[in-house]
């Protein structure tokens, strides 16, 4: 569940006696060496040890509230959080300043208390360093092999199997109790697809088996904690109190998770010697993600830690991001009749009603493409981007960024920004009709799925299930 900054901030003030004493103990606080004679982003004013946190606009989501904030101090900001520089993007050019021209300095990914358990170790795709060479190697796996557009083909049978599940699942509920959580569906369809994909095997339907069940619980446990700010990351001095408790949750869902997902990987081990010499021979051992990372030989190999952090990152790419997306569009369409009207006119007219939708449908279903367009415009699968980070100090559009500053770009701000898109807060799909914008990045104030060396690398795999869904 998310928090407001008001709330963040009234647990921060709980604890700012505790917090002052620790810091003339340990030494925490803003380095002064970083204001003298250097030009740095604008932001509001910081007090040692807790920053700017006493100052920030209360009663508001982060996204939000940077956004407020941009509009007095700029598109380019500097906020002490705690004890750590974040640095604000909110402008198409300063993000494209971070993605493009400053994309080496910025590649790297800050490392957060939570990341730390949910990556297990910095092993996720998502939380290595760019400049690893095994992250490099997976990254090229991922694009060239996994998720290139004849492997993603190759899955065109499970998806359609498991959207066919959804539907029958939700007419079950509409026969038995004349309603349907649609919500609940989707988010079970997220998550069969990603386990499908992921291990090979129909885990799907209306109940998931034991095993996938435990899987997908503590999933959602180590989930509800990414979205939790942590005091331990603003004023790392404080994580042995662990005030919070969020660490001992993630010790416990950690140890939980490891043991999920290694039992499917032995599982899958097991599988595998069990081929015949003409099943291997044919690759139908590597149709699925985990067989082809099993597969990987010399400097590729992965070992357990790694597996399991890239395992667990392409359940969250797939699982929460899809379910979010879906549902915020069916809000949408439910906010206008005549737009959902024309959208199921499309579909009658290209498709019928005596079939599903099918990939090969897509390119003919230009509403339904732009109500897709305007979803993510709205609401990407994240308003603030994976934060980037830097090892040094470096200079951008003439500011001197600290070094180890954690840099988030608010595509909240860059989808509501006035002088680009007309009517910004409205649900517009229209605005799209002889558009040239694509989700790819052709234009800084269109990146739903992020830009460069750390945009996402699934896609376009995430954008067939948005349209298939």
């Amino acid at each position: 569940m998310r928090r407001t900054i008001e709330e963040m901030v009234g647990d921060v003030w709980i604890w700012v006696l505790i917090t002052m004493v620790v810091a003339v103990i340990v030494g925490v606080g803003i380095d002064k060496k970083t204001k003298r004679g250097l030009k740095l982003p604008p932001g509001p004013p910081a007090w040692p040890v807790v920053g700017c946190l006493a100052s920030l606009p209360a009663g508001h989501p982060p996204e939000v509230m940077f956004a407020k904030l941009a509009e007095k101090h700029g598109e380019l900001m500097l906020l002490w959080l705690g004890s750590k520089p974040y640095v604000v993007a909110s402008s198409a050019r300063m993000a494209m300043e971070f993605l493009k021209r400053h994309d080496q300095e910025f590649a790297n990914r800050p490392m957060s208390v939570v990341r730390e358990y949910v990556s297990f170790k910095g092993n996720s795709i998502i939380s290595m360093s760019a400049s690893d060479p095994k992250y490099q190697r997976l990254r090229r796996t991922f694009v060239m092999e996994l998720l290139s557009p004849k492997k993603i083909a190759a899955t065109r049978d499970l998806r359609k199997d498991q959207v066919l599940k959804m539907l029958r699942a939700i007419r079950e509920d509409l026969d038995a109790k004349h309603e349907a959580n649609f919500t609940e569906a989707v988010l079970t369809l997220g998550m069969s697809l990603s386990i499908g994909l992921l291990f090979g095997r129909d885990y799907g339907g209306k109940v998931f088996s034991e095993e996938i069940q435990t899987l997908v619980l503590t999933f959602k446990t180590m989930v509800k904690y990414l979205s939790m700010i942590n005091i331990s990351d603003l004023i790392p001095s404080l994580r042995w109190l662990d005030l919070q408790g969020i660490e001992r949750g993630l010790g416990l869902g950690e140890v939980q998770l490891r043991k999920s997902i290694m039992a499917l990987i032995e599982q899958k081990r097991l599988d595998k010697i069990r081929l015949s010499s003409d099943e291997i021979e044919s690759g139908a051992c590597q149709r699925d993600i985990l067989s082809k990372l099993l597969s990987l030989e010399g400097e590729d190999r992965l070992d357990d830690d790694q597996l399991m952090g890239v395992v667990f990152a392409l359940m969250l790419a797939g699982s929460d991001s899809i379910s979010r997306g879906v549902g915020r569009a069916m809000q949408e369409l439910l906010k206008q009749p005549l737009l959902h009207q024309r959208a199921l006119d499309e579909l009658d007219e290209v498709v019928g009603r005596r079939r599903l939708v099918e990939e090969s449908d897509i390119s003919s279903l230009p509403l339904i493409n732009n109500i897709i367009k305007e979803t993510l415009r709205l609401h990407p699968p994240a308003q603030l981007l994976i934060p980037h980070g830097n090892v040094e100090q470096c200079e951008v559009a003439g500011y001197h960024i600290p070094a180890r500053s954690t840099v988030l770009v608010n595509l909240y701000a860059l989808s509501r920004d006035p002088s680009f898109w007309n009517s910004p807060l409205e649900f517009a799909p229209d605005r799209f009709v002889d558009s040239n914008l694509t989700v790819q990045g052709s234009d800084f104030h269109y990146i739903p799925f992020g830009y460069g060396r750390r945009g996402c690398p699934g896609l376009n795999l995430g954008g067939l299930d948005y349209c298939t869904v």
